[in-house]
């Protein structure tokens, strides 16, 4: 998704053919991890019709398209991820009724029937962070204060707080924090600029320290070996691909400075693995 100041475009890329397929104007779209169906969030819902925020689900072999609501207005949702087995999309809710977002809780949409469930949380502390599936899929995690610093707060599927894992450093935003198999996660390290912190998933322990541009963004987990980052030292910018001696093995795609942070808008790449 592109956005510009006076107009915004969007694009999906087909899991069988590769090309990119263009989703509209002021959409956040998400290709499922089997590549069978896109989901779709209306960016700005002033446009959205009706009393209730809604996602679009595309099933793209056929191109059929189902709306299921999800929450009354003046909350909102954003921030999609797919369940690895395609079946559900977590949507994280937010108030926006002062202009600003805080998070209330999250919504599980189910793909087979087509329903949300929302769930409500005591979030005192998280502010506009994401929610994100767990690994195992029957918790969600997100961002939360720890002390001075920033830690990680499990929630079971109806809202109840069942972990904590303090002062771990800033969690991914942008895709899962947790690697694909689950057993470890990735931050920004608390304690050292310019690098990347591995952690142990079951017991919290530092597994490794990566070394990484000074100017880098997180982006989440490549697969279990590897993760993504923007390099933003140069121009264009790189979305990049790096081991866990921080050495950069594949250039995923160059950015323009002004194209991804810019006064030509703001680009927001996501990724699907699968």
């Amino acid at each position: 998704m592109h956005l510009r100041k006076d107009v915004s475009s969007s694009y999906a890329r087909d899991a069988k053919s590769g090309e990119f397929q263009s989703i509209g104007p002021y959409q956040e779209p998400l290709v499922s991890p089997d590549g069978a169906w896109t989901a779709v969030l209306p960016w700005i819902k002033a446009n959205t019709p009706g009393p209730r925020d809604s996602i679009r689900l595309i099933k793209q072999a056929t191109g059929q398209e189902f709306l299921v609501h999800t929450v009354s207005k003046p909350m909102a949702n954003y921030n999609p991820y797919w369940s690895s087995d395609s079946g559900r999309v977590l949507l994280t809710t937010y108030d926006r009724s002062a202009g600003t977002r805080q998070v209330l809780g999250f919504v599980i949409v189910d793909v087979a029937t087509a329903k949300a469930t929302a769930v409500p949380v005591d979030t005192g502390g998280i502010g506009a962070f994401p929610f994100m599936w767990a690994p195992g899929e029957s918790t969600v995690a997100v961002r939360f204060p720890s002390g001075s610093g920033t830690g990680l707060r499990f929630f079971d599927l109806r809202g109840k707080t069942v972990r904590t894992i303090p002062a771990v450093g800033e969690p991914s935003s942008n895709e899962n924090t947790f690697s694909p198999a689950g057993k470890q996660f990735v931050t920004a390290c608390p304690d050292r600029r310019a690098t990347v912190c591995l952690w142990d998933t079951a017991t919290g322990r530092r597994r490794a320290t990566v070394p990484v541009p000074v100017a880098s963004t997180l982006i989440g987990w490549y697969n279990d070996a590897h993760v993504i980052l923007v390099d933003r030292t140069r121009n264009p910018r790189r979305v990049v691909v790096v081991n866990a001696k921080g050495k950069v093995v594949r250039t995923l795609v160059d950015i323009p400075a002004d194209e991804l942070e810019g006064g030509n808008g703001s680009f927001v790449p996501r990724y699907t693995r699968n």
